[in-house]
């Protein structure tokens, strides 16, 4: 974990979200589709109601911050040197 949004990063979560039962196609782009899936998984997780729109907001991230166990403030940030 480097803590980057980058592509290996979403390929990762693209490679996980079919592992549970998602059919994404692996290619490392945060699309609407793999936002969805994670949204929907999010929701499945935590019992969240995040609205599935495709669009990565301040919920989203709160949500994924919150179930990765970093502080939730809603907003991607860059990873601490």
């Amino acid at each position: 974990v480097d803590g980057y949004d980058g592509i290996a990063t979403w390929k990762a979560v693209q490679t996980y979200l079919n592992s549970i039962g998602y059919h994404l196609v692996v290619d490392g782009i945060p699309g609407v589709n793999t936002i969805k899936a994670l949204q929907r998984a999010l929701n499945a997780k935590l019992g969240t109601k995040l609205v599935i729109d495709g669009i990565a907001g301040k919920a989203t991230w709160s949500a994924l911050q919150k179930l990765l166990g970093t502080p939730v403030d809603g907003v991607k940030s860059k990873p601490s040197q």
